[in-house]
């Protein structure tokens, strides 16, 4: 409990931490402690006792805030009762596999509000592109370690006390975590996934509506119903951005308005003339050059194998069904 807050914060890595040689020691500490959280089905904050009260209650809340299905308790010492840790058989994947607190933001639009230590959540959507270098020059601000090829991490904006600026503009956020929608790339999705410090976004696989009907869910199925859903604008389909944001004292504001500011103008599209309202935001490739791309060339849909790549893993339970 008492190492919570320098560990969802923490810049480093596990090869930095732990000294772990393998190909996932790349991975960030606060990634991975948000990840297992989320996963949990009963999470134990321990060390109670080096914690002031109104700060485990705090810590608590944030923990909630991220997995709100699990169970929690709070001990000193490891002193958890056996019978709720051995032979419980209440292992469920599928549960716990839906129980992350930015999952249920997204699903249920879902908002998280504890007054008294200021934990709270929103989503943020739009049905309008980012701009790659605005939203590039945002992240910078927004997070100390950022990563948008999976391979070279830059790490910026932190000051001489080791802890990001933008917490004073935009408030602590724990974690964020979604969809977004690149201009110039109309068939594939980008994931958005950030915790603490730490922010990657990379290549989530193509948008539902670029895809053939074919691996789409069955019709009559919860599933294609969300999807037709998602599909009611006949010229964007399901392209959008929706970013579940999750943190202590959020300024929903500031963030908003910073995403805002990312969105593409209808005086940056080539389409001077668009026989549909939206139609303009598609086709944004022509007017921006590569070489200024802050973000690498991902696959297309040309990169595609639709009965080995995709099977059934677009299951649509979330959104557009990218894991």
């Amino acid at each position: 409990c008492s190492a919570f807050n320098g560990d969802i914060t923490t810049p480093e890595d596990l090869r930095s931490r732990f000294d772990v040689r393998e190909e996932n020691g790349e991975r960030s500490v606060a990634t991975l402690l948000a990840e297992q959280i989320e996963f949990a089905d009963l999470i134990v904050l321990n060390k109670c006792d080096l914690v002031k009260r109104h700060e485990t209650n705090a810590i608590e809340s944030a923990v909630r805030a991220l997995n709100p299905g699990a169970q929690i308790l709070r001990t000193e010492f490891s002193n958890v009762p056996l019978d709720l840790v051995l032979n419980t058989h209440r292992f469920d994947m599928k549960k716990v596999s839906n129980n992350a607190g930015w999952l249920r933001g997204l699903r249920e639009n879902r908002v998280v509000e504890t007054r008294e230590y200021g934990i709270s959540s929103f989503v943020y959507r739009s049905t309008t592109p980012f701009h790659p270098n605005r939203l590039a020059s945002f992240l910078e601000r927004f997070c100390g370690v950022v990563n948008l090829d999976g391979i070279n991490e830059r790490r910026v904006a932190y000051n001489e006390n080791g802890f990001h600026n933008a917490n004073s503009k935009f408030g602590h956020v724990l974690r964020s975590k979604g969809y977004i929608w690149l201009a110039g790339r109309d068939d594939m999705c980008g994931e958005w996934g950030h915790a603490g410090s730490n922010l990657s976004i990379s290549c989530g696989g193509p948008w539902m509506g670029a895809l053939p009907k074919n691996v789409w869910p069955e019709e009559g199925t919860p599933a294609r119903e969300m999807l037709e859903r998602d599909m009611s604008n006949a010229t964007i389909l399901d392209r959008r951005q929706e970013l579940v944001f999750i943190g202590q004292r959020l300024n929903q504001c500031a963030i908003e308005a910073a995403l805002e500011k990312c969105l593409v103008t209808r005086k940056e599209s080539l389409k001077t003339t668009n026989r549909r309202m939206d139609e303009w935001k598609l086709g944004f490739s022509g007017s921006l050059e590569l070489a200024d791309n802050p973000f690498p060339v991902w696959p297309t849909l040309d990169n595609v194998d639709f009965d080995v790549d995709m099977g059934h893993q677009h299951d649509h339970d979330h959104h557009h069904g990218h894991h």
